[in-house]
Parts: C-alpha cells; sequence; structure tokens
C-alpha cells in the first residue's frame, strides 16, 4: 500500500520520525533483531567463500568447502556492536585456511570485512588438524 501526506500530516509525521531515531539514539537500539544480524553475518561469509572458491579449479577443493564462526562478541560501546572471526577450509591438497574477521556497524546495518589472511595449519601425529 502507498500512502501519500498531506500538509499538515507531514509536520506531525516528522516530529514522530525525530522522536523515535532521538529514543533510538540513546537507548542505542539498531531496529535489528538479533537473528537478523546474524543472518547478515552468514550472507557476507557465505559470498567470501564463494569468491573464494572461485579461482581454485575444482578438483583443488576439498568435496564441500565450508566456514566456521570461532567467535562472536557483542560490544555495548564503540563504533562496532559485534565483532566475528571466521574460518575458511576450502583446499584438497594444501593445509590451510583462510581467517577473517568482521565488525557490524549498527549505525548502518552492515558487516565490514577488516582483517583477511591465509593460516598455515598445524600438523600433528595423526595427520592435518582441522576443524
Amino acid at each position: 500500500m502507498i500512502g501519500f501526506l498531506g500538509r499538515n500530516d507531514c509536520r506531525s509525521s516528522g516530529l514522530l520520525f525525530f522522536a523515535v531515531a532521538a529514543a533510538c539514539l540513546f537507548t542505542g537500539c539498531s531496529g535489528e533483531s538479533e537473528k537478523m544480524v546474524r543472518k547478515k553475518l552468514d550472507v557476507i561469509c557465505a559470498d567470501d567463500l564463494a569468491a573464494i572458491i572461485d579461482s581454485i579449479a575444482v578438483e583443488d577443493l576439498i568435496e564441500r568447502p565450508y566456514y566456521t564462526i570461532v567467535s562472536y562478541k557483542q560490544y555495548t560501546e564503540g563504533n562496532y556492536s559485534r565483532k566475528a572471526a571466521v574460518d575458511f577450509y576450502f583446499l584438497k591438497k594444501v593445509s590451510v585456511k583462510v581467517v577473517r574477521k568482521y565488525r557490524y556497524h549498527a549505525s548502518i546495518g552492515m558487516w565490514d570485512r577488516y582483517y583477511n589472511k591465509y593460516v598455515f595449519l598445524h600438523d600433528t601425529t595423526t595427520g592435518v588438524s582441522k576443524k
């Protein structure tokens, strides 16, 4: 449904918007549920995994490339309301993973990747340690 505001309605709706925005600013609400924030993280991780494996030959990939969220923290103060660290596993013959870290900008409702590094997995007596 599309609604239109008359001249008098604009003033009252503007005041209502200002009141809601001020309440959110002072209480720190982001307007998003934790479920939605986690879903956004899953979306960016799935996209990152697809980008990682896109340029690798199929025969060099493990049967089912995957990622694991290894840490997830929430914060009440600062520029970011959440941070997450994610490990990506994808190569068959090389014992390596990609570690990516993300932070969530609550003010704009987006995850931002700020760390990306290849890390060799440690060998154990039974073989390569994987999660």
